[in-house]
Formats: C-alpha cells, structure tokens, sequence
C-alpha cells in the first residue's frame, strides 16, 4: 500500500509517478488530474504546464479491464473498504480512480457512487466549491437510474449549499430527497435540513 500523502498539487504528482511506476495508471491519472485542477485555481501556471505534459504521457482510456480488478465497480468497492477501515485519503484517491474508469466503461451506475462519494467527502473537508457539482452530477444520475442514493448526495448538497450561503439552491433537491425517502430517520434528517434551508432562504443578503 502506498502512504497516505496529503494533498497538495504537488505531492499529487509525486504520488502519480508512484503509481504509474506501479502499474496503477487508472489512479495515477486521477491524481495528476485533481492537482491539475488545484493548480489552475490557484493560478499556479507552472504546475500546470508540468500536470498538462505528464498527463500527456499517460493513457487509461477505454481499454478492456486488465485482470487483477482495476473495473470501475472493482475501485469502487476497494475504495469502500478503505473507507469502512478509517483509510478516508485512500478511499478518496481509489474512488477518483474509479471515476475515471467508469467514464471510460460508460458504467454510470459506478459513475455515480465514485461522485456521490467524492461530493460528500468534500463537504466534509469543508471543500463546499468542489462538491456542489460533484454532487449535482451525482443526483442527475441517480435520477436517471431511479436508485435512492439520491437522498444521501441530495442531503449533502443542502450542506454544502448552505455553508456557501446558496441556501435557495438547495430546497429542491432537498424537497426531492424527502419526497423518495422511506427510512424514517432519513426523513427527519432531511426535514431539519429543509427547515434550516427554507429560514436561511428567506434572510436578506448580506
């Protein structure tokens, strides 16, 4: 297992090199993937250039999945059972793997849960910018598919929509969330989360 390094853009492309040098093309493209993101917000040009030519040098496409489990449903179970362990940097940096993968399968079952996770996972970190349209992608998917995680990344972005003072954004997702919800401490989850959205909705700007 290689060791959890933090993220910046920086000791992303480290970790990538790592990864390709491993064989794990999949999660190393992820990678210089999230630091190219990182770096262009924060206007740094340099690491872009570096991030853009690496990624250049690298390929993951839709090829067929190699033996040995690198399927977009495969990362997405490893990267679950990262998380059920505590190991949540791991589980984030497998699940961006899989994102990638399921793109490239056209998997959007996979594709979902990879946004789903990552959404939520960013809300936590207080990261409310980058999960507002992981999430959004999320939910429109598991729309499409009928599937009821939609409650869970619905929730988060009423979170995250919140913390970023968007509070109107966030009512109908919400809404949406308690209307499919049959579990009751879900609903009363996603009711209190509604009441505060609703109040927040109604203050005038600052």
């Amino acid at each position: 297992q290689l060791p959890l390094i933090k993220g910046t853009p920086g000791c992303r492309v480290t970790l990538a090199k790592l990864l390709k040098r491993r064989n794990r093309a999949v999660e190393a493209v992820a990678e210089l993937t999230q630091a190219l993101a990182d770096n262009r917000a924060q206007s740094n040009h340099g690491g872009v250039e570096i991030c853009e030519k690496l990624l250049a040098t690298m390929s993951c496409g839709p090829a067929p999945p190699r033996q040995g489990g690198d399927r977009a449903k495969d990362l997405v179970d490893r990267a679950a059972a990262h998380r059920r362990q505590g190991e949540y940097l791991e589980a984030d940096r497998v699940m961006r793997a899989a994102l990638i993968r399921a793109r490239a399968e056209g998997d959007r079952r996979a594709e979902a849960t990879a946004l789903g996770h990552l959404g939520i996972s960013s809300g936590r970190r207080r990261r409310h910018a980058d999960a507002v349209p992981q999430l959004i992608d999320a939910i429109a998917i598991h729309r499409e598919l009928g599937s009821h995680q939609l409650t869970d990344c619905a929730r988060a972005l009423g979170e995250s929509l919140l913390a970023l003072g968007r509070a109107s954004e966030g009512l109908a997702p919400v809404r949406e969330a308690l209307a499919l919800t049959r579990d009751p401490d879900r609903g009363t989850t996603l009711a209190a989360l509604l009441a505060r959205l609703e109040q927040a909705a109604l203050r005038p700007p600052a």
